[in-house]
């Protein structure tokens, strides 16, 4: 059973002042800001030196060399599904902006 929780504890927590808190809110917010972005868009953690990864479903299009627009994907699963690849590798060829030879046309990943 937790103690803690019980009405009757007699160790209660003193109330904080709110002067010290809002000095506290106030030197948080006076401080820089903890993320960056970078050149190429991704943004970077400064306090764990790694770079924010959203782990929602990212839109991506395949499109050919001249720019035309092959079809369009609601995630990289649904795109390696269709191109009989590991997500894993869309996700690579996405982020390097290298080629992929599918149905004997050269073709590129890139976010709708």
């Amino acid at each position: 059973m937790n103690n803690n929780r019980l009405s009757t504890n007699p160790k209660r927590a003193e109330p904080v002042s709110r002067e010290l808190l809002q000095s506290h809110i106030d030197k948080l917010l006076a401080a820089p800001s903890n993320l960056e972005i970078r050149e190429d868009g991704r943004i970077l953690i400064k306090s764990l030196n790694k770079y924010y990864s959203n782990r929602g479903n990212i839109l991506v299009q395949l499109k050919d060399q001249q720019g035309s627009i092959i079809d369009t994907f609601g995630s990289l699963v649904e795109c390696a599904r269709y191109l009989s690849i590991s997500p894993l590798t869309v996700s690579k060829k996405l982020k390097d902006n290298t080629t992929i030879i599918f149905n004997n046309r050269t073709l590129y990943i890139v976010r709708g």
